[in-house]
């Protein structure tokens, strides 16, 4: 079980899931509240077109020019969500060496916490979907590649893609 509990290290943008037969709980709908309200306060501050809102600088690494760091920063994919880089990353490889061009894109995705037992069944359930993000670099053949749109946030589509950098 994840170490995020029902405290202030819940961030709003995380959004609860309402599994069929498992109570729901106080934790459960303030999760829903806060989202709601987090994520059309963020819509209404930020630009309503996708991209970058602040930040995402992208630059070659000092040591060594086959690799890449981003700062942190936030944006929009085109699907609409949000995405949020709040941790610095440094020493990112690039997709192919120069001269080749790389694209580097900040991925939106979610993961599946706080499993609360089903009423009936036996089965735990996760009830709560957690917001995260994560920096891929791709040529322009691997992207083209990738699926336009993808119910399974494990997969990468390019609708859930912010690009930061080419």
């Amino acid at each position: 079980m994840s170490a995020r509990r029902f405290t202030s290290e819940a961030k709003l943008q995380d959004r609860p899931v309402f599994a069929d037969g498992v109570l729901v709980a106080e934790k459960d709908l303030s999760y829903e509240s806060g989202a709601r309200a987090y994520h059309t306060l963020r819509r209404h501050l930020d630009s309503t077109t996708p991209g970058v809102v602040s930040g995402f600088a992208v630059t070659l690494n000092a040591a060594d020019a086959n690799k890449i760091d981003v700062a942190i920063g936030t944006g929009y994919a085109p699907n609409g969500a949000y995405i949020n880089l709040e941790l610095a990353q440094t020493a990112l490889t690039m997709a192919s060496p120069s001269p080749t061009k790389n694209y580097v894109y900040a991925v939106h995705t979610e993961t599946q916490d706080e499993p609360r037992a089903h009423e009936s069944d036996g089965v735990s359930p996760n009830t709560r979907a957690v917001a995260g993000v994560r920096l891929r670099i791709y040529t322009k053949a691997q992207f083209a590649a990738l699926p336009a749109s993808s119910d399974d946030l494990s997969v990468g589509a390019r609708d859930r893609m912010l690009l930061l950098a080419e």
